[in-house]
Order: structure tokens, then sequence, then C-alpha cells
């Protein structure tokens, strides 16, 4: 395998057809002969010490197996959202069994989702509804900013009251980089003169809205 061979491999050439490329204390010449088809010419030949022998016996050493890589908080996040606003029946794999995760399941039930337990391993199935309902109870979003900066944007779109609040941490966050596009959006928003949460908000039609955000941010 020329690609093996340090020093640019057959590369080293650049463009000629025959290249020389060493390997540690080995020199080849590299020939094409056809396409798919190389010939070496060994050139020069230092026998290895003992040391570099361990060392290119441990070079070739092969590590093989199979990883799956944890889920992605974000994404768990949005595809539970959206799997809640599609009516019908979705199955979620794979997703990030994280507090958060679980924040947005909480508040994504009490406005009348069905979904099953976010659990490490464990296939998530959620039943939608195209339009949530009217919660009973305040929105705990626990310590998640994604959770109640998006769902706020959801409930903008419904002509309902809700109301959001998060654990100690959360409370002082500031909330107004979502709320305040969307009060020019048309969306009714009480924050007791706060930028922060506990909140409520009352939605309905939305008008469209250029805004540039003053900080960037993936929510």
């Amino acid at each position: 395998d020329p690609g093996v061979l340090g020093g640019g491999g057959l590369g080293s050439g650049h463009g000629d057809p025959c290249a020389e490329a060493g390997a540690g204390e080995v020199v080849l010449r590299c020939c094409t002969i056809n396409p798919g088809k190389i010939r070496f010419l060994l050139v020069n030949w230092t026998p290895p010490t003992p040391v570099e022998s361990q060392l290119a016996t441990a070079s070739r050493s092969v590590v093989q197996g199979t990883h799956r890589v944890p889920g992605d908080k974000s994404i768990t996040h949005r595809a539970l959202m959206l799997a809640a606003l599609a009516p019908g029946h979705s199955v979620l794999g794979g997703a990030l069994a994280s507090l958060d995760a679980r924040s947005t399941a909480k508040v994504l039930r009490a406005l009348g989702a069905s979904i099953s337990p976010v659990a490490a391993a464990r296939v998530v199935e959620i039943r939608g509804r195209r339009r949530l309902t009217t919660p009973a109870v305040t929105l705990q979003c626990g310590n998640s900013g994604t959770t109640a900066r998006l769902m706020l944007g959801i409930l903008a779109g419904h002509r309902f009251s809700a109301t959001l609040t998060g654990d100690a941490s959360l409370r002082r966050r500031p909330m107004r980089r979502v709320t305040e596009p969307l009060r020019q959006m048309g969306a009714r928003v009480d924050d007791g003169g706060r930028d922060g949460l506990p909140l409520t908000i009352v939605g309905g039609k939305l008008l469209p809205l250029e805004w540039r955000l003053p900080i960037a941010s993936a929510q």
C-alpha cells in the first residue's frame, strides 16, 4: 500500500510516474505498471534495531469494534417538540435521556401530548396533536433554558395562557432575547417587569417579523 510509505508516498513525485519514498530506513522506488497496479523496487534497506522492530510490530496492531455515540441533547429537545405537534404516532430512538430532555417531555405532557418515559437505551413513543391544549398547571422547565425558550415560541402560536417557571438557576437566566421579538409579533407576555421566569404568555395569530439577534444563539 503506497499510502503507508511516508514522505508523501506516490505524491512525492509530484506527477512523476516513478518516485522514491522513504519509510524509516527503507527506500522504495514506486513505478506504475498500469492503472491499479504498482511495482515496488527495493533501492536500499538497513536492518531495524530491536526497538524499531517492536515499534513496527505495535504499529501493525488493529483496533476493531463498534461504538454508539450518545444522543444529542439539542436534537432530542427539538425532536420531542416536533413529534408533539405532529398528529399521530412518532417513535424516537437514540434520544439523550438527560434531565433537560425530561423537562421538555414533562412540559409537553402538560400540554396534551402523550410521551413515554425518556430513559437511557429506550425508544420514546409520542402521540402528538396538531394543536396543544391549555395547561392546567404551571409549566415546570427545571434547569433547561432550551425547554423554556423554545416552548415560548411554540406557545406564542396558541390561543391560550400558559405560565412557565424553572428552578432557581433558570429563573436567573434572561428570556427577553426570546420574549421581545414574540411581543413584536403579537404575543402577550407578562414577566412582571423582570427579564426571566416565571412569566405568562398568551399566544394567538402572529405577524411576520424581520429580527436581528442581538446575541448569537441556537435558541
